[in-house]
């Protein structure tokens, strides 16, 4: 996860900065701390269950999917509680 986390917080610091070459690399290099932990997640779960890279993928796109719709339906609800 940490490359995920890694790319996840300089692409928000590069997207609040003024310099439009910043903003544009930020998308850019979440979607790539995306695709690394699809990918990661996918070799898990092939390793961990034995099962084919097919439907590990499925199963590591919808684990990545999931984690990251409830981390932000969390922190959307404690921005609105705070």
């Amino acid at each position: 996860v940490s490359p995920f986390a890694f790319a996840f917080s300089i692409a928000t610091i590069l997207a609040r900065m003024p310099s439009s070459v910043a903003q544009t690399a930020a998308p850019y290099l979440l979607f790539g701390g995306i695709v690394w932990f699809c990918w990661a997640e996918t070799r898990w779960f092939a390793r961990q269950h034995q099962i084919t890279l097919g439907r590990a993928l499925v199963s590591g796109i919808g684990s990545v999917a999931v984690a990251l719709t409830t981390a932000f339906a969390v922190s959307a609800m404690l921005t609105l509680l705070l």
